[in-house]
């Protein structure tokens, strides 16, 4: 009788940036010989597209509002999940983005028997003693954990692997270019395109107005025929600096629509946040701006040739705050060297160019 695969179940962060640099560590489940479902909160279900070579299934929860119905309710959608996940049955459960009561929940009435996560420096003895019971395997990374990690996560992510006999570094699990794979194109070569993803969820992490206001003059002084697009929140810079500048405007879009948008552009310029990150994964051009974020432990994951990290490098930075002294404005993304980040930005359209015509 053939043996079946093993089945690890992996309850990914709900963050789009987390989410895009976990992709080494599905890629080393499933290159192990693991069969690989992941639990991924609903509203970043698009993102899907980016894992789909590694992933087998993906359920698609309520993550972030489980308990907005009533008890009974929740209750009912605990033991629908729990049944299809009993019925799986899982050899091992990773959870990425904290023990909350969902994975907590299957880990324990599922009966997996192999339940990782890392490990935390909670205060409460009472949440310590029950973290581990129900994750008997917590990876301890020390002081590299939460905001004053220098390893980069990616990397942390892997080491959540251990428990299952699966060891590669990051350099054995090299992104994929998913520009090449036949779910997503990218670029057309008829017009050229860049997208700016001046926004990020954080306050006080987003480009001001004036910065992307010249960010586009300089681009449209520099070259002629080029589209230029905007992507982000309702309301938010993106959407301001659009109308101002008589560009086209992706506002709100759904993930799996940023993707697509993302992925047929020749490149993008983005500040630390999702769309960066996506780019990269999609194998397009990327200028990545960072403010008070740290570049060693989350700049984003791709071909090294085709990432532009930039930093105005100053004393305080990073210091992983929303804002300087709370004000939601933040020095480090001010005053950049708009020259630099256009040239970055001609250099990539140009090597577009010549591979097109080569």
């Amino acid at each position: 009788m053939e043996s079946r695969a093993p089945r690890v179940l992996v309850m990914l962060p709900n963050a789009i940036g987390d989410i895009v640099v976990s992709l080494p560590m599905l890629k080393a489940i499933s290159g192990a010989g693991w069969l690989c479902d992941v639990v991924i909160d609903e509203a970043a279900a698009g993102l899907s597209r980016l894992y789909a070579p590694w992933v087998n299934r993906e359920l698609s929860l309520p993550v972030k509002r489980w308990r907005r119905t009533s008890i009974l309710s929740d209750l009912r959608k605990r033991l629908a999940v729990t049944a299809l996940v009993r019925r799986n049955r899982y050899e091992a459960l990773i959870c990425m983005s904290g023990v909350g009561s969902l994975s907590a929940w299957l880990a324990v009435a599922a009966g997996i028997p192999i339940r990782v996560t890392e490990k935390r420096r909670e205060s409460a003895p009472l949440k310590r003693i029950a973290r581990r019971f129900v994750f008997p395997h917590q990876i301890d990374f020390g002081k590299e954990c939460n905001n004053k990690r220098t390893t980069h996560v990616a990397t942390q992510y892997l080491d959540l692997l251990e428990p299952l006999g699966i060891k590669m570094s990051p350099e054995e699990t090299a992104m994929l270019l998913h520009g090449r794979h036949r779910r997503i194109s990218v670029g057309d070569k008829g017009v050229q395109r860049v997208v700016i993803a001046p926004e990020a969820s954080e306050i006080g992490r987003s480009l001001p107005l004036q910065e992307v206001i010249d960010i586009v003059n300089g681009l449209r002084e520099a070259t002629v025929g080029l589209e230029i697009s905007m992507v982000g929140l309702p309301g938010g810079v993106a959407n301001m600096a659009a109308r101002d500048l008589g560009l086209s405007a992706c506002i709100g879009l759904p993930l799996d629509g940023l993707v697509d948008e993302i992925a047929r552009s020749h490149a993008v310029i983005a500040v630390d946040s999702g769309p960066g990150h996506i780019a990269a994964a999609c194998g397009v051009p990327l200028v990545s701006i960072f403010g008070p974020g740290n570049p060693v432990t989350f700049c984003p994951l791709g071909d090294a040739s085709s990432i532009v990290l930039l930093s105005k490098h100053l004393p305080c930075q990073p210091c992983l705050r929303n804002g300087c002294n709370g004000s939601g404005r933040a020095e480090c993304l001010e005053g950049l060297p708009i020259m630099v980040i256009i040239d970055a930005v001609l250099q990539f359209l140009r090597k577009d160019k010549d591979g097109a015509h080569a």
